[in-house]
């Protein structure tokens, strides 16, 4: 194969693995807000009964 189409493809397949690790990275942030919107919701719900 020639060297420059390894170069190519090793270069597309960084950018796929960099997408995967931010996706990866999206969606734990993505989880820590729900997480925190639950907790702030409970913490509204806990006060108005108050």
């Amino acid at each position: 194969m020639d060297i420059q189409i390894i170069e190519h493809i090793k270069e597309k397949l960084q950018v796929v693995i960099n997408c995967r690790q931010i996706d990866d990275e999206i969606m734990r942030f993505k989880y820590h807000i729900e997480m925190f919107d639950k907790k702030l919701q409970a913490k509204k719900i806990k006060n108005s009964l108050h």
